[in-house]
């Protein structure tokens, strides 16, 4: 009953990595091989979590790897051709996106790597959290480049999430003007972003981001 007493669960296996908020969430996820997880009461204290579980699993995963064969040459050597038919372990990797308040600079994390903190100024908090995307694709991207074969990004609000996988698309087709003929704003940033997020959507996906809920209308004010 213990496991039941945190707001949040850094959780992991040996092909996912999330911050979920309930019991059942995390059980499902640590059922999996390689499966563990962490209690905490804030959002970031999970997060500091879900990095060391994250690192751990790394480290453990490479270590698993089969290593060459030591045998001696007096002994006949074991034959090893059905290994050329498996390709190396994917890597995966996390980032981790906040976005700055109170004047700090918003953060993007690699989860066992380095983090880089960028200044956002725009005028609304909508185009700060685009901007912050922007980066965090850029940044996303150049991973994917290094031989990176996928990345889930940690963080990312709701409502950015949806308009990059579903409104959008849509806009782009309305040649990013609204209804009322009014251009739509932010149209130039959401425009490069939707631009960099095709081409590497196939090897992206969204954790658990900022506790908000998308606005169900494609209209919102942004």
């Amino acid at each position: 009953m213990a496991n039941k007493k945190f707001n949040f669960y850094a959780s992991v296996n040996n092909n996912i990595a999330r911050i979920v908020k309930t019991w059942t969430e995390c059980e499902k996820i640590i059922a999996n091989p390689g499966g563990k997880k962490k209690g905490a009461y804030t959002y970031k204290q999970a997060e500091e979590y879900l990095q060391e579980l994250v690192v751990e699993r790394d480290a453990r995963l490479v270590r698993s790897k089969p290593k060459r064969n030591r045998y001696s040459n007096s002994r006949p050597k074991e034959d090893l051709s059905f290994l050329s038919a498996f390709t190396a372990r994917p890597t995966k990797k996390t980032i981790i996106c906040k976005l700055g308040v109170g004047g700090k600079g918003s953060t993007v994390s690699v989860v066992g790597g380095d983090t880089q903190v960028f200044e956002v100024k725009k005028s609304t908090v909508s185009a700060m959290r685009y901007q912050l995307s922007m980066h965090t694709l850029n940044i996303t991207k150049s991973l994917l480049d290094q031989e990176v074969s996928s990345i889930d990004i940690i963080g990312m609000d709701a409502a950015t999430i949806k308009t990059l996988t579903e409104w959008a698309p849509k806009w782009k087709l309305q040649n990013w003007v609204k209804p009322n003929g009014q251009p739509r704003p932010n149209a130039e940033l959401v425009r490069d972003m939707l631009a960099l997020y095709e081409q590497i959507k196939s090897k992206v996906s969204f954790g658990e981001g900022v506790a908000q809920k998308a606005p169900v209308d494609d209209d919102a004010p942004f």
